[in-house]
């Protein structure tokens, strides 16, 4: 089935549009960065509220902030780096609609889908919670009572 435009096919056409989600995930990240570095200094400015922040110096924690949005960036991108020749996507892959090799670059005048920017935030707190070293509690919290139920029975 074609999408809207008729140019591509649906699944297609939203095989794309979850991949360039992914490689604007740094943009997006970084505004809401900003966005909460704004409401942090603003809190802070009252002496009430600066006697309850517990963490590290404001400007070294934005700085993490940003570093991990880095991070996070390299990791999505190497899951769409050469998508033209991925072996997973649509069936029929994207024929002309492939985009160059290398880091997928969302194309000017594409406007990201809000849904998608969520979905892939969402995607990657499953890595970490699946996958990495900080995701062990949840880990725990989540799958234990799982297998012990499989081990009992």
């Amino acid at each position: 089935e074609l999408s809207k435009d008729g140019g591509l096919p649906e699944e297609s056409a939203h095989f794309l549009s979850v991949s360039y989600s992914f490689s604007n995930y740094g943009e997006s990240a970084l505004q809401s960065v900003e966005y909460f570095n704004a409401q942090l200094r603003l809190a802070l400015a009252d002496p009430d509220n600066r006697a309850l922040w517990c963490g590290d110096n404001p400007d070294a924690f934005i700085q993490h902030m940003k570093e991990r949005v880095a991070h996070n960036q390299n990791f999505l991108d190497e899951l769409v780096r050469d998508l033209g020749d991925c072996a997973v996507g649509p069936p029929g892959g994207l024929g002309m609609h492939s985009p160059p090799p290398g880091i997928l670059r969302v194309p000017a005048g594409h406007q990201v889908d809000s849904g998608n920017e969520s979905k892939t935030r969402s995607t990657l707190r499953q890595f970490v919670r699946d996958w990495a070293r900080e995701g062990e509690p949840d880990r725990q919290c989540s799958y234990e009572p799982l297998l012990k139920a499989l081990e009992q029975y």
